[in-house]
């Protein structure tokens, strides 16, 4: 065997610097490290030409016989014959759905209702033909939901003037103040920043912070000594607000929501102790005794 070495320059351009720079006491050994390409010369014995070129092409040494060609059809190498491999059915067939990202864990859970977790709705004991041509029938309840909107449905319903509108600074009331939300008790107490001249306001956005904490509930100061609540009503289909006072026919908003005929009951305040004045919709509109005191259409508070 014998071989020619070209210089540094052969190779790739990012190894020229390393290439150049290598040194040794060994001159051949120099060479060798410093150079980019190299040309080898192999000595074959007459007659074992095919012999070497299938050795170099395949790895494989050819002993005896005739040596195969890779592009003869008759040669087929181990990977091609991975790539197609010959299956052998075992047992009936049969049809379900393998998990995956679309499998159904839980019903109800994306918002599809659905008798069993996986998408399949298949009796026991169904056979099917090799082609599983046969569909079981869906267990999917169909509805109008699209692709990219939720299925949420929240509501805005306003509760205003829970403190007088005289009192419109923070010297004007007293702390703490107790309120209750759907069981959950809050106080609040007078900041040590609030100055009082300070508006009632930043008391009512305190508060509206801590009721937002609650799931599937949103709040926003009025301005108007009382807050605006955002509500999921997909998830919350009865609602109570309780603030400082202990009379409930006043100090208390109580409603429910009926999705399915749309429409939403107001069961406190009541209306003659300033529920008409005080409890609005979502374009701040106040409700008509008559509809105060029956249902109100959904409509009004759905945003």
């Amino acid at each position: 065997m014998s071989y020619h070495l070209y210089p540094y320059y052969w190779g790739e351009r990012k190894s020229w610097a390393d290439l150049y720079q290598f040194d040794d006491n060994d001159p051949i050994f120099r060479a060798f490290m410093q150079s980019g390409m190299a040309r080898v010369i192999v000595t074959v014995r007459p007659g074992f030409e095919e012999a070497v070129r299938h050795f170099m092409a395949t790895g494989q040494i050819w002993n005896a016989g005739e040596v195969p060609v890779i592009d003869d059809p008759l040669f087929l190498s181990l990977v091609d014959e991975m790539r197609s491999p010959k299956a052998t059915k075992e047992g009936e067939p049969w049809r379900e759905k393998i998990p995956t990202s679309l499998t159904i864990l839980q019903a109800d859970s994306i918002g599809l209702r659905v008798e069993k977790a996986l998408p399949g709705n298949c009796e026991p004991g169904v056979k099917f033909d090799d082609n599983l041509g046969e569909m079981c029938v869906s267990n999917f309840e169909l509805n109008n939901n699209q692709i990219g909107h939720s299925g949420d449905k929240w509501i805005e319903i306003t509760f205003n003037e829970m403190d007088h509108l005289n009192y419109k600074n923070i010297g004007d009331v007293v702390f703490p103040r107790r309120y209750r939300c759907m069981d959950n008790d809050m106080v609040i107490e007078r900041d040590a920043s609030w100055n009082s001249l300070d508006s009632v306001t930043k008391a009512y956005k305190y508060l509206a912070e801590e009721v937002s904490q609650i799931e599937a509930v949103e709040a926003f100061a009025t301005g108007e000594n009382g807050l605006t609540f955002r509500i999921n009503a997909s998830k919350l289909k009865n609602f109570a607000f309780t603030k400082p006072g202990g009379d409930d026919g006043h100090d208390t908003l109580k409603f429910s929501v009926d999705l399915t005929n749309s429409v939403l009951k107001i069961s406190s305040p009541e209306y003659n102790r300033y529920g008409n004045e005080r409890i609005l919709d979502k374009n701040l509109q106040t409700i008509s005794v008559t509809e105060y005191l029956s249902t109100i259409p959904l409509s009004r508070f759905l945003v």
